[in-house]
């Protein structure tokens, strides 16, 4: 979870639109993507899905199978990307509240806790905060935590900050922690008392398996802000466009209380 290399986010890339009808209304769904970053020459690029109202229905982020293929593979011992790689992307402004940015982050040998999430795999992280309140999150012990309410029940915290993260919630429900191997799973973020981030993570094993899954994400009995939360999360490799999707969907409004 520990940044190590950060990949700069390309800037100007084109907003793409579709299902709009020529005097600019909208009659049906619309994707509208944020900038692209790279990876050697391949996008990995933020979106989100608006229904026929314009109301979010999903957001997330496609990962260009170049992309997946340039960080994922370590077979070559002189490989660039065996070490841990950050990817920051910036969201569309389309995107709801509470999401303020996203960052991919490539773990070729995992992160703590060992013998759980010490395998290769990707987090997805949808931060709540500012990109200058995350850089300026320092590591070490966490003295404030959120109220038990904001936080789905079978989840506990590391109680530790890690460097432009957060405190990292996890499971412990999940089956990676109930005897199974680690495949995929949801975890909550938070900093100083606050929700700050939610985050899919997912195995390469999985990836390369060509997924089309979706599962359940854990709800808190309430919510620190009003905005659109996921009931699902969605992992699929769509073999006819080339790319890894990694999707929060069924947002649904929340009201903070």
């Amino acid at each position: 979870m520990i940044p190590l290399r950060s990949i700069p986010v390309l800037l100007g890339a084109l907003l793409l639109i579709v299902g709009c009808d020529t005097n600019g209304s909208n009659d049906g769904p619309e994707t509208v993507t944020g900038p692209a970053a790279t990876v050697e020459g391949s996008p990995i690029q933020s979106w989100v899905r608006l229904d026929a109202d314009d109301r979010p229905t999903a957001i997330g982020i496609t990962i260009d199978e170049g992309a997946y293929e340039a960080l994922s593979d370590t077979s070559d011992t002189h490989s660039k990307h065996d070490d841990a790689v950050v990817v920051e992307l910036a969201l569309p402004d389309a995107a709801p509240a509470p999401y303020d940015h996203a960052m991919l982050d490539w773990n070729p040998e995992g992160h703590p806790p060992p013998g759980i999430y010490t395998v290769p795999h990707f987090d997805v992280h949808f931060f709540f905060v500012t990109e200058e309140t995350r850089e300026n999150i320092s590591g070490g012990p966490a003295t404030t935590f959120p109220d038990q309410q904001y936080v789905p029940d079978g989840y506990a915290p590391d109680s530790v900050n890690t460097p432009d993260m957060g405190m990292h919630y996890v499971n412990l429900q999940a089956p990676e922690f109930n005897g199974q191997p680690f495949t995929h799973t949801f975890i909550y973020g938070a900093y100083r008392g606050e929700i700050s981030f939610i985050e899919p993570m997912v195995t390469t094993e999985v990836l390369d398996g060509s997924p089309n899954l979706t599962a359940p994400v854990p709800q808190p009995e309430v919510y620190q802000q009003s905005g659109f939360y996921p009931t699902q999360y969605r992992i699929v490799h769509d073999e006819a466009a080339g790319e890894y999707r990694v999707t929060l969907a069924n947002l649904t409004r929340r009201e903070a209380s």
